[in-house]
C-alpha cells in the first residue's frame, strides 16, 4: 500500500526507492498493480544553474535557465494508522 501525502492528504500514486542517497526504482501504483518506471537521475546542487529545453516551452524549442534554490531529500508521509 503506498502512503498518504502529509500535506494534501491524497495518496501518493509513487514510490521513489532510494538507497545510499541514489534512487533505485520509481514505482507507479496502477491501481490493481505496480509498474517500474524507467528513469534517468540528474544530480543537481542549490545556487546550480541548470538549462530545461522542452517542446511545450514556448516559443517551441526555446531554452529556458533556472536556478535551483531548493533540493528536496526525502517526502514525510505518516505510516499508515491500523485499525
Amino acid at each position: 500500500m503506498f502512503a498518504v501525502d502529509a500535506t494534501t492528504g491524497k495518496p501518493l500514486r509513487y514510490r521513489i526507492l532510494v538507497r545510499d542517497m541514489q534512487i533505485q526504482r520509481v514505482l507507479y501504483n496502477m491501481g490493481g498493480s505496480c509498474l517500474e518506471l524507467m528513469f534517468q537521475e540528474h544530480r543537481v546542487d542549490e545556487g546550480n544553474l541548470v538549462m530545461i529545453t522542452n517542446e511545450m516551452i514556448s516559443p517551441p524549442n526555446a531554452r529556458l535557465f533556472a536556478q535551483i534554490v531548493g533540493v528536496p531529500v526525502k517526502m514525510l508521509a505518516p505510516p499508515p494508522v491500523a485499525e
